[in-house]
């Protein structure tokens, strides 16, 4: 081998190895950072990567060398429980449950040498999420001061556009952590747990009409505040009293003596099997964040008619449990949208690296298939004509296809009840579900459903 062969094989090797060094020496850096008291916690994000909404708008960001987010205030404050703070005062985030892409510590051994080679291998990798920012603040707005969570989705794709949970707080606030006010850190959108209400009569009539014992000529008198079964569900009084009625009507009305004796008839575990093919008891994660599991049973196993009964109008009584997050509710009802399939949900569009690089797309597969594609275009229609001549109507677009269902909670240690709303735009072009939950306000005819029509409106670009 002559000298300029040995020459050329010795500065190779040499710039392998400073590469290779370089290589560690980030990674070092990067590593050292993890587990730091929280007071240092803010130098582990200087050189981190930025979120960002699928329209482009920056969330957080560490370009500066320090980290600091949206100056949009209203922004800021609709996303705050999903992105999170770097603190990690807020666990089930995404700047904690994403720490190590954001910190650059996910990447291939080759990736990081061309990063180190071009100056960049101490930066982080860029989040961009599924979220809308114009949607996210009109959720925001719409809720105001009251406690409550919105979530709007893709029923085909199942990506989440809007997550708002309030009471909020703006990054800044959560960081300070002083004076913080009560349940502002809560996510209601993943977290909660709330009774469904009359909401849950879409699952109800789903169950009845995959019944063997299902009898489409079917009608029940409504006394009102008089129970069909021992114990049973009831309306509030002798004057909400519905008279005679099928199915359909019963689901306009939003009847609780015949929905509450369609699941005495159905038996609990008709209904159960029903619930469960929904999601209620399955392990639901949105990516990498976590949401409360639902839950939808009887004490110890025992079948009470007049438990069953409430429990098929959405009204947990007793020790009985039908609770949900308010995401699980919009996937729900966005199952029937799209022929029963409800599909996974994500909050992640991609990642992308200093280098340009994109990854990390979720794949688009189906969650759990709830019901028939018959069964629930049956559903749909019905929940259609709650929109046209029933109690959702304040819900309603004009020439356009809105299916929904109210739903009206009580709540024990609260004056007022719990307003609900879940729905969906059934149309190809706008193919989106939400929920929409108010807690301690009054029905959800009232207050939920128009919340949900001013969202409809906004993303069929519809001024109001």
């Amino acid at each position: 081998m002559n000298f300029m062969a040995v020459l050329f094989v010795l500065i190779t090797a040499l710039v392998l190895f400073g590469l290779v060094w370089q290589q560690q020496r980030s990674h070092r850096d990067l590593q050292a950072r993890v587990g730091v008291p929280r007071t240092q916690m803010a130098q582990r994000f200087t050189n981190a990567g930025s979120i960002f909404t699928m329209d482009g708008k920056e969330l957080a960001t560490s370009q500066t060398g320090s980290r600091e987010y949206s100056a949009d205030v209203a922004l800021s404050k609709a996303t705050l429980h999903i992105v999170g703070v770097y603190s990690g005062v807020m666990r089930n985030t995404i700047e904690v449950a994403y720490e190590d892409v954001l910190l650059g510590q996910t990447r291939s051994s080759l990736d990081q040498i061309l990063l180190d080679v071009t100056g960049k291998g101490l930066r982080g990798d860029d989040i961009i999420l599924t979220i809308d920012s114009e949607l996210s603040k009109k959720a925001l707005s719409l809720l105001g001061d009251r406690k409550g969570a919105i979530v709007v989705l893709n029923y085909r794709t199942g990506d989440v556009l809007a997550a708002v949970s309030t009471p909020t707080l703006t990054p800044e606030e959560a960081l300070r952590f002083r004076d913080v006010p009560e349940s502002s850190l809560f996510n209601r959108v993943l977290n909660s747990q709330y009774a469904p209400g009359s909401s849950f009569k879409l699952l109800t009539a789903t169950a009845w009409l995959d019944s063997p014992l299902f009898n489409e000529d079917l009608n029940l008198v409504c006394e009102g505040n008089v129970p069909l079964s021992l114990n049973g569900a009831v309306e509030r009084s002798a004057d909400d009293a519905h008279g005679e009625l099928g199915l359909k009507r019963a689901l306009q009305v939003s009847c609780n003596v015949f929905f509450g004796e369609l699941g005495v008839k159905m038996g609990y575990y008709r209904l159960l099997k029903t619930a469960e093919s929904f999601g209620y008891g399955q392990t639901i994660t949105l990516d990498r964040l976590r949401v409360a599991k639902s839950k939808f049973s009887l004490p110890n196993g025992s079948i009470d008619r007049g438990l069953l009964s409430w429990l098929s109008i959405g009204q947990p009584a007793g020790e009985s449990h039908n609770e949900l997050s308010a995401l699980q509710m919009a996937l729900q009802v966005g199952g029937l949208a799209n022929g029963g399939k409800i599909m996974e949900p994500h909050i992640i569009r991609y990642f992308h690296n200093p280098l340009g690089t994109i990854y990390g797309e979720p794949e688009r597969r189906v969650l759990s298939v709830a019901t028939s594609g018959s069964i629930a275009d049956q559903v749909a229609n019905l929940a259609a004509s709650t929109i046209t001549h029933g109690t959702g109507q304040s819900a309603g677009v004009a020439s356009h296809t809105v299916c929904g269902k109210t739903g009206t909670v009580q709540v024990a240690g609260q004056a007022k009840t719990n307003a609900i709303f879940t729905g969906f735009l059934a149309e190809d072009s706008t193919p989106f579900a939400l929920a929409v939950v108010v807690e301690d306000v009054g029905t959800g005819a009232e207050y939920a459903a128009p919340l949900a029509r001013r969202l409809f409106m906004h993303m069929l670009g519809l001024e109001y």
